[in-house]
């Protein structure tokens, strides 16, 4: 459980070299944090893909009114409940998982296993660990127009940062997944402080009810996929994440 009295904690954003994808086959469900992305294959019938999941899940999954964030949920619950069912050796169907703190879901069947998801476009990524963990992941769209949430939700530094970069699309995305997966790692959320949560390269002192949470964390950016920026972050007693690729075979039925 985190320590949410007010301390000081310190957040070091650094950016990863290029990742080593292991392909996610030769997993052993046991890493202290784990990264897992996969790329969905389109649209199949959705009847395939619902066996493993709650009665609940699928009505949420028919709120989304476009079809593909649909299938984005699907594919996304389908593929944690596999892997969470790889870790404590259960049947996908029968992993629980309920809301926690700041609807951050929690895995009830074995809460010493913290996980965390994110989506965008064609790719899914989600996290597992024995820490508390974020990550966010966004399709970079170089026509978006970010001043606006930039004046908004980013500090002067990181304004300043932005504007003054040679690709200014990027530099933005960097900031902004810094900052989510942070604040999806300590469950605290988009709030008024989101502007105040450190995110440029090195190593920052924060009051820890700005982020959510106390001690001292690593936020690390990487790339996904070509125009796919993400981060991930946790506490610093993780000292070096395995990442892994999942194909397809991953879901298929059994």
């Amino acid at each position: 459980m985190l320590n949410r009295s007010s301390t000081v904690s310190t957040i070091t954003c650094t950016t990863l070299p290029a990742i080593q994808w292991l392909d996610g086959a030769v997993c052993p469900f046991t890493d202290a944090l784990a990264v897992f992305r996969f790329e969905w294959p389109g649209q199949i019938e959705l009847d395939n893909l619902l066996s493993e999941l709650t009665f609940a899940e699928i009505e949420r999954a028919k709120r989304f009114r476009r079809q593909e964030d649909q299938y984005r949920f699907v594919y996304g619950r389908r593929i944690l409940r596999r892997l969470l069912g790889n870790y404590v050796g259960q049947p996908p169907g029968s992993i629980e998982l309920t809301e926690g703190i700041n609807r951050k879901p929690v895995f009830t069947n074995s809460p010493g296993w913290q996980f965390t998801i994110s989506h965008s476009g064609d790719w899914i990524l989600v996290a597992i660990s024995t820490v508390w963990v974020g990550v966010d992941l966004e399709k970079s769209v170089q026509s978006f127009d970010f001043q606006g949430i930039v004046s908004q939700s980013f500090s002067k530094s990181e304004q300043q940062f932005v504007e003054e970069s040679l690709n200014r699309v990027n530099a933005f995305y960097t900031v902004w997944t810094r900052k989510e997966a942070l604040v999806k790692a300590t469950a605290k959320g988009v709030d008024e402080d989101f502007a105040r949560v450190p995110s440029l390269d090195g190593r920052h002192s924060v009051d820890s009810l700005v982020i959510g949470g106390s001690g001292d964390w690593l936020v690390n950016s990487f790339w996904v996929a070509e125009w796919y920026p993400a981060a991930v972050a946790y506490p610093d007693t993780i000292k070096e994440p395995q990442f892994y690729t999942l194909d397809s075979q991953f879901l298929e039925v059994v």
